[in-house]
């Protein structure tokens, strides 16, 4: 697809399409590199917000084991 670059200030930008930014599942932020001579433009994941997801996919478990809270031997006196 061809689009129009558009002068802001200094730069230029590019306006990308509704489907285009649905296809790619863009937020408000992109990055960009550059790739053998081309722009490249991914959307920014949200870092672990797909991580329970992933979890539950994985194991059948519903939780991390993070959000599980402390057992008996995180509740026990340690001597050193």
């Amino acid at each position: 697809m061809e689009v129009n670059l558009v002068k802001i200030g200094n730069s230029q930008g590019v306006r990308i399409p509704k489907p285009l930014l649905e296809q790619c599942a863009f937020g408000n932020v992109a990055e960009l590199e550059v790739r053998d001579g081309a722009l490249v433009i991914t959307p920014v994941g949200r870092g672990r917000a797909e991580w329970n997801t992933a979890f539950q996919a994985a194991t059948g478990e519903d939780l991390l084991l993070q959000s599980a809270g402390a057992n008996a031997f995180d509740r026990e006196e340690w001597e050193w």
